[in-house]
């Protein structure tokens, strides 16, 4: 509720939920996702606070995949096409192109959550050129363009978001002490690197993904 509340301060109405799944820690399937969300709306509006909480899922990718996908576990973002999906912290797996190729015969768009935290694209990030070639969609996240996981995260950010390659902006928060929002000062330093019209950019593809649209178009292909 504390988060909730520092939500709307900011002046934030509508939060797309996204818990871990397929990690060592979590595992936050589509059905249980489903039931905590309308459980949390209905306590903000007992409460009589103005945010409404959409279903998603950060979706750690591993050579699971299909099965979890197939199995409906996976909960894509605002029940839109999108997933959004988390890679390992130091590489790029060897199925990621089969990955790609799944959720294409899908009819699924991926979304990378992150992708400046990931070593191997620390390393070099132009790697991402090929990805974004497919479809895929990056989502950097404020609390990285603000250093708060460090120089290179912040510098990779920031690189993404100066190339251009960046189609949404995330907070990322976890809580309301230490990896909060982040969201003035995230947007802020958007601003700084790419200019206003950037910043709005990002905030239309946002609303198109709780819409259901595909990022760029009038409606999902």
């Amino acid at each position: 509720m504390r988060m909730a509340m520092e939500a709307v301060n900011l002046g934030i109405h509508t939060i797309v939920a996204t818990p871990h799944h397929g990690t060592k820690r979590f595992n936050n399937t589509a059905a249980q996702i489903e039931r905590r969300v309308k459980q949390m709306n209905k306590a903000l509006q007992s409460k009589r606070i103005s945010l409404t909480i959409l279903p998603g899922q950060e979706f750690r990718l591993n050579a699971d995949f299909r099965h979890q996908i197939r199995k409906g576990h996976a909960r894509t973002l605002a029940n839109s096409h999108y997933l959004l999906t988390e890679l390992p912290a130091r590489n790029i797996p060897e199925y990621f192109q089969d990955f790609l190729n799944f959720m294409s015969r899908s009819s699924l768009g991926v979304i990378i959550a992150h992708p400046e935290r990931n070593s191997a694209i620390i390393r070099n990030p132009e790697v991402l050129q090929n990805w974004i070639s497919q479809g895929v969609i990056l989502q950097v996240t404020t609390q990285a363009l603000v250093g708060f996981f460090g120089e290179g995260p912040r510098q990779t950010a920031s690189y993404i978001c100066r190339q251009r390659w960046a189609q949404l902006i995330a907070s990322d928060a976890h809580d309301s002490y230490q990896r909060t929002f982040y969201y003035r000062e995230g947007l802020q330093k958007i601003e700084e690197i790419c200019g206003v019209a950037y910043v709005e950019e990002l905030q239309k593809n946002a609303e198109a993904v709780i819409r259901g649209r595909q990022i760029g178009a009038q409606g999902w292909i």
